[in-house]
């Protein structure tokens, strides 16, 4: 059985902009994109030899570029500081009527004490 063939001199030229125009509209920044697709060439290039030849060179790559822009989202989402995380207004204003400025129920929820019928 003939060994599939990859041409990594040629991964740039032939697929980096395929790469770069998938990646763009997924994280919206250019320098991300970038170096989403940098991170992509170097990991193929690391894995090159558990490519099996079952796709095409530029499917193996869009692949691998898709889990990459996966942790991308996985370690922006961990790295999150707590207060960009409750940022959405509608939410705020939501818990805010929840509340008085003591930080106490203005009314208590339904379900407080009745835990079994809110289940």
């Amino acid at each position: 059985m003939e060994e599939p063939k990859l041409n990594p001199e040629r991964w740039l030229d032939n697929h980096g902009d395929d790469l770069y125009r998938y990646a763009l509209p997924q994280v919206r920044n250019r320098e991300t994109a970038e170096e989403l697709v940098q991170e992509t060439f170097v990991g193929a290039l690391r894995g090159r030899d558990k490519f099996a030849g079952q796709s095409s060179e530029r499917t193996w790559l869009i692949s691998i570029l898709k889990h990459r822009i996966a942790d991308y989202y996985r370690r922006r989402w961990r790295e999150m500081p707590a207060t960009e995380l409750a940022a959405d207004e509608a939410g705020d204003e939501f818990v805010q009527g929840l509340f008085d400025r003591g930080d106490h129920w203005k009314r208590s929820p339904r379900w407080w004490f009745q835990p079994r019928a809110a289940l």
